[in-house]
């Protein structure tokens, strides 16, 4: 088939073939803003709190809240098992593809052995005006306190005090917000 020939039959399937990835698209859209509006029945979930992106996963049958004003990315999962909850303040910004759990098993087990599946578990709290940037892993028991910034790609394994800038594998404080205004 020389070059002309593959340029016809592109031609006579693009047609066809736009249409249907705006229709996929489509689909894909609803089956998103049909799960959204699932969570929000399930959990507390502030009406003004913002999906942006697809595929976001809310489960468990732990407590999740979801403060006003905030936002989540997309790719991201929240997962709170019974007896725990996470809770995210007011004005949080969650970038992409974060995680954030309640349980996870224990590192000190053996791990071929079935009947010994320990697991460790704790409340996940976030506090108010926090950002948590792109690709973020927050462990069980964990506790970020207001007006954080977690940086992409870091591991929140200890609590973080308020007004502090974190980082890193596991995230460390990198330094302290200054509120004032001043340069």
């Amino acid at each position: 088939m020389d070059r002309i020939q593959i340029f016809r039959s592109i031609i006579q399937i693009a047609p066809i073939r736009m249409p249907l990835s705006l229709l996929a698209r489509a689909l894909d859209w609803a089956r998103n803003r049909e799960r959204y509006t699932g969570y929000r029945d399930k959990y507390d979930i502030d009406d003004s709190f913002r999906f942006h992106g697809e595929f976001t996963k809310i489960n468990g049958s732990g407590s999740i809240n979801l403060g006003p004003h905030g936002y989540i990315g997309g790719f991201c999962k929240i997962v709170s098992v019974d007896g725990t909850s996470v809770t995210v303040g007011p004005n949080c910004a969650i970038g992409s593809n974060v995680r954030i759990y309640t349980s996870t098993r224990s590192p000190d087990q053996d791990l071929t052995d079935p009947k010994d599946r320990q697991k460790s578990s704790g409340d996940v709290t976030i506090g108010k005006g926090v950002w948590i940037g792109d690709n973020v892993f927050i462990t069980p028991g964990v506790q970020i306190g207001d007006h954080v910034v977690v940086g992409a790609n870091s591991v929140v394994t200890k609590d973080i005090d308020k007004n502090t800038v974190v980082g890193g594998v596991p995230a460390h404080p990198i330094r302290e917000i200054r509120r004032d205004k001043s340069p």
